[in-house]
């Protein structure tokens, strides 16, 4: 792979840590690879999420490195640039290690003339045959490259994830028995499998690491990097020297939201000289900071995050793609903002949590499971991403994955009204498991799946396929109330829209306005100036008012000083 060295023109100019950034975390990887006492372990490990600069520190850290004629070889592996085939990774290394050491450059160029099949061979075999019997013929000259540093960037880059593990394992083993006299850096996201390979019991005493996170004490250093960025952009338009205006450099700062990568691709977006200059584009990026920019063909200046995005849905092993996209739909409309809570969207499609952990786990570089059950995201943009037909294109959560959910909760929700009646709760935890603290509770569970169902029917302009709308029509609604009467929630409905999102030809058998409120005003207490709506019809039929035009209140007492459900007349 020529093309994946630091030095490469493919990567010119390379992404680096901008001056004055990041001083603390180039000083460690260079007092590593130096081998002072702070540091003796052979294998540094410097792992985070997308965006955080894990590749620009291992760049900066490969110049210095050479400066001081302590680097070997380096690789920057990227998927999306063909860069991440396992089987190039050892040769490379033994190609760049060559063309600075003539003696092992002899030997290797006649163990590949005298076997040309070696770089078919499984990695084990590679590594043993380009890297450890050539350096053990070198004889003296092999105290020249002891310590000295090779740099794997982006090992979750690789294609395999076994392979990945492989290559952990072979660098570890080599340090152990000291076949190979290098010191490693590897940078790498935390996917799941790398992390189990990196904190097992036999790399432990060879390992440092370094962990990278997404905080807001870095937006001092991205603000630093826009400025100056764009202070050069400026003087390149002749712009005055106080563009662009303060306030502006926050916003975009916060629009990183403490992300390298996307500060740069912010900076790169509004430098663009394809443009109609870098005033036009600053506002483009603003407009798109306030939510306003959302026409179709509109510039999108995290157009590459959106490719990344893809990228990394894509490599999601196809069959368990559907249920992260599940996770995912169910978590927006359960949670709010960037946080998901975990064993409500395991409650709600009947998974347990270790299986809700095991889907996300795919996805561990944009999300993360804290201690206390929570999926949080590292930025917004990914689930507005996920959302964005035009963007995700046929890995919207809005497309396929909508219709299917929606049909597996309508049917839920039938199964367990027909477990139930008006004097009995259903056998929820038949249907879902739950964690022990709401095992006797099924009214908690049961009404995660009916809010959850509720928000999937009456997303804006996102109608609901015939055969859902069919189950729909079936629902026991008037249990409603009765199986909610243990839980103190609050059940939302906005009937406007989920009338507008069903199927013209269902619509009065499953959402209408009541012509006849007789029977309500023989009853004064429930007495309200507007009609009240009719959920389902003949002996199904459930009876509600929509306060303040939009919502349903399935709690013992209405906030507005309403009714009992235990009262209304069904």
């Amino acid at each position: 792979m020529p093309d994946a060295s630091h030095d490469s023109a493919a990567r010119s100019p390379p992404p680096k840590c901008h001056p004055g950034t990041c001083r603390g975390f180039i000083k460690q990887i260079v007092d590593w690879g130096s081998g002072t006492f702070d540091y003796t372990e052979p294998i540094l490990w410097i792992r985070g999420p997308f965006g955080v600069g894990k590749s620009t520190l291992a760049q900066s850290g490969a110049e210095l490195l050479e400066l001081k004629r302590m680097l070997v070889a380096s690789l920057f592996l990227s998927r999306l640039n063909k860069r991440g085939d396992p089987k190039r990774i050892f040769p490379s290394v033994a190609y760049q290690l060559a063309m600075q050491s003539p003696s092992f450059c002899e030997v290797i160029s006649f163990r590949i003339r005298d076997d040309p099949s070696i770089f078919t061979k499984s990695l084990s075999r590679q590594f043993d045959e380009l890297l450890v019997q050539p350096l053990r013929q070198i004889g003296p000259r092999l105290a020249e490259l002891v310590g000295r540093v090779v740099i794997i960037d982006g090992l979750d880059e690789c294609e395999g994830a076994i392979q990945q593990c492989n290559v952990i394992d072979l660098i570890t083993e080599s340090v152990a028995n000291r076949t190979t006299p290098f010191r490693w850096l590897i940078t790498s996201r935390p996917e799941g499998h790398i992390i189990r390979s990196m904190e097992s019991e036999g790399i432990s005493p060879y390992l440092t690491s370094i962990e990278l996170s997404v905080h807001h004490k870095f937006n001092r250093s991205i603000l630093v990097y826009i400025r100056d960025e764009l202070k050069v952009v400026g003087q390149r338009h002749n712009l005055a020297s106080s563009w662009p205006p303060g306030d502006d450099l926050v916003r975009l700062t916060e629009l990183a939201a403490g992300l390298f990568a996307h500060a740069a691709t912010i900076v790169r977006f509004i430098g663009n000289t394809n443009s109609l200059g870098p005033n036009d584009q600053l506002r483009s990026v603003l407009e798109f900071a306030d939510g306003v920019q959302s026409k179709v063909g509109a510039p999108n200046p995290l157009v590459e995050m959106d490719m990344v995005y893809t990228l990394l849905m894509q490599q999601v092993p196809s069959n368990i793609s559907p249920v992260v996209r599940k996770i995912l739909l169910v978590g927006s409309v359960l949670s709010s903002g960037e946080v998901m809570w975990l064993p409500a969207i395991a409650n709600v499609l009947g998974l347990s949590e270790e299986q809700v952990r095991m889907a996300c786990g795919t996805l561990q570089s944009i999300l993360s499971i804290t201690e206390d059950r929570k999926i949080v995201f590292y930025h917004f943009s990914f689930m507005s991403f996920m959302k964005e037909p035009e963007k995700s294109k046929e890995l919207c959560l809005y497309g396929d994955c909508l219709i299917q959910l929606r049909r597996e909760l309508t049917e839920r929700l039938q199964e367990v009204h027909s477990r139930g009646s008006e004097s009995m709760s259903p056998v929820i935890d038949i249907t879902f498991p739950v964690r022990r603290e709401h095992a006797n509770n099924s009214a908690f569970v049961y009404h995660r799946l009916l809010l959850t169902l509720v928000q999937l029917w009456q997303l804006p302009n996102k109608p609901i396929d015939p055969q859902t709308a069919l189950a729909m029509k079936d629902i026991q609604f008037h249990l409603i109330p009765h199986l909610l009467r243990s839980t103190p929630q609050v059940l939302y409905i906005k009937p406007l829209e989920l009338r507008n999102n069903i199927p013209t030809e269902f619509r009065d058998r499953i959402l209408r306005r009541s012509r006849n409120p007789v029977h309500l005003l023989t009853k004064p207490k429930f007495a309200r100036p507007e009609m009240p709506y009719m959920l389902g019809c003949g002996k199904n039929q459930l009876i509600f008012w929509s306060l303040d035009g939009e919502v349903f209140m399935a709690e013992g007492v209405a906030r507005d000083g309403g009714c009992n459900y235990s009262d209304i007349p069904f």
